[in-house]
């Protein structure tokens, strides 16, 4: 890829280089000697070794310097390399050369403060986080990350301005007389510089400028503002649904095996273990149901957890509030609810107003009302039963639908003896004494 140009202006060049070589010669001086005054090396050798030796030593201390020379570049080339990568250790070290008011003004943490500020304010209106709260997090933290970042036993404080969010690092240490550990104790002497006023036992505050840790700062400063996000998250959510203890929430099967059902709640997963399910019922995957919220819990993570039902008793009482609304306006109040899910249920229902029949507005004309309950429950069938103060009524009338000859009441025993026709013996007690247990119950 040479060109004739490029030979030429080589070969027009060779006669400088010759002067120039011719120069070097001619002024090369070893030991007094001239290379002029020699004809040939071995002439050289013969006059005096010594000049050879010289020449020897002189070429390898060259050669050696030369190297060196390689080696401190390479140095050079690699510690800017590596500084380059850590600007902070490079604002650090000018800071030791700044005024004391210049070094307050620079801000040596990774961490934009104004922007810091803006978002702990805008996270107070929308979460509902103090920003306050959030600082003190944030400080709390940044002593633990610095004692493990930088393996230090100091007492260190960090403070953190609520109004620019500048961050500033203390070593707390005591006055003392004879300093036994430099990282917890200060002389008199060199407390004085920090503070005139300074006495044995006083602490003082000095202010420490840790490499690298505007990076920790910002990294910690980050994980304590998202752990506090989800706290905060995770409390409303709880808060809300333990607010829905004892109401009705409808959900979408996410996992149903045979064994616990999980639902979707929206913000959260329900929980229906085994004992609260419905045992004639069988559930598939994206049905939608509706459940009874029996509790609220938080997980081992503090994640709300919440456990629903189908068959608790108050499910139905609260299906009797949703269809009814003389029940949800007050007007009939539910006094029991006795209940053998998936089979029957019995409920016992009162009114004041003797002008409204608290069993008929329950079911409704050609019994419209109770068979929507019916329908939610598959099947479960369900007595109302009027309430009434008096034991013995109450008793014939919640042994329904068998039919009650008398009933004799033992209030102190708190038992009661009734008696009814043969013929009604086995419908009193139902199948396996579900209408006597049921009966009892209510």
């Amino acid at each position: 890829s040479i060109t004739i140009q490029q030979i030429t202006m080589f070969a027009q060049s060779i006669p400088n280089k010759l002067v120039e070589f011719q120069h070097f010669l001619q002024n090369f001086n070893i030991n007094g000697y001239k290379l002029t005054d020699f004809v040939n090396l071995t002439d050289i050798l013969e006059k005096n070794t010594d000049i050879a030796q010289n020449i020897l030593s002189q070429s390898l201390n060259i050669t050696i310097g030369f190297v060196q020379l390689i080696i401190v570049f390479i140095a050079v080339i690699t510690i800017l390399f590596y500084l380059l990568k850590d600007t902070t250790y490079i604002r650090e070290k000018f800071l030791e050369f700044f005024p004391e008011k210049m070094k307050k003004k620079a801000n040596v943490l990774a961490i934009d403060s104004t922007e810091l500020m803006m978002a702990l304010e805008e996270l107070e209106k929308d979460k509902g986080i103090k920003k306050e709260a959030i600082l003190e997090s944030i400080e709390t933290a940044l002593v633990t990350a610095y004692k493990r970042n930088f393996d230090s036993a100091e007492n260190v404080k960090v403070n953190m301005d609520e109004n620019t969010g500048d961050i500033k690092v203390y070593a707390v240490k005591t006055v003392v007389e004879e300093v036994l550990d430099d990282q917890l104790e200060i002389s008199l002497e060199e407390a004085k510089k920090e503070n005139k006023n300074a006495e044995i036992g006083d602490e003082i505050e000095i202010e420490i400028i840790p490499r690298n840790f505007g990076r920790i700062a910002a990294q910690t400063a980050k994980q304590v503002i998202v752990q506090k996000i989800r706290e905060v998250e995770r409390n409303m959510v709880y808060t809300e649904y333990n607010d829905r203890k004892g109401e009705i929430v409808s959900g979408i099967i996410q996992k149903a095996d045979g064994g616990t059902i999980v639902l979707d709640l929206g913000k959260l997963e329900g929980i229906m273990p085994v004992k609260d399910q419905i045992p004639t019922e069988t559930y598939h995957v994206n049905d939608k149901i509706k459940a009874y919220v029996v509790s609220v819990e938080r997980g081992l993570k503090g994640t709300p957890q919440v456990l629903v039902s189908r068959s608790h008793p108050d499910f139905v009482r609260k299906l009797f509030e949703f269809e009814i609304p003389e029940i949800y306006e007050g007007l009939i109040e539910i006094k029991s609810v006795s209940r053998d899910a998936g089979s029957r249920s019995k409920v016992a229902v009162y009114s004041t107003n003797e002008n409204i029949d608290p069993v008929g507005s329950c079911v409704g004309q050609k019994g419209i009302r109770i068979q929507n309950i019916i329908n939610e429950l598959n099947g479960e069938k369900i007595d109302v039963i009027e309430w009434n103060e008096d034991p013995a009524i109450f008793i014939s009338a919640a042994l329904l639908p068998a039919q009650v000859m008398a009933v004799d009441v033992k209030e102190e025993e708190k038992f009661a003896q009734v008696i009814v026709p043969d013929d009604q013996l086995s419908l009193a007690i139902g199948k396996s004494g579900q209408n006597a247990r049921l009966a009892a119950r209510l």
